[in-house]
């Protein structure tokens, strides 16, 4: 797994993924469909342990303007700077 250090904070549209690996290629495809501007987004996949060790997997998109992620009724998530 590459790291990356982020300059500054990045606010995301994240879509908690169901079914880790199966899903992932959906719910990117997801916001192909979705959002209009899809071919100028970012796009992430954030990954973490829950509580019991399960694999929490985000697929995420950069968020275009503040509020964007209400619009669509999706997570708004965090990066924050830094590693």
């Amino acid at each position: 797994m590459k790291e990356y250090a982020l300059i500054e904070e990045v606010t995301l549209i994240a879509l908690t993924v169901r079914y880790f690996p199966e899903g992932i290629g959906e719910a990117f495809n997801t916001w192909m469909h979705m959002l209009p501007d899809s071919q100028d987004k970012v796009f992430f996949g954030v990954s973490y342990p829950d509580q019991e060790g399960s694999l929490i997997y985000k697929a995420a998109v950069s968020q275009a303007f503040d509020g964007e992620s209400e619009q669509y009724a999706y997570e708004n998530y965090v990066l924050s700077k830094g590693k």
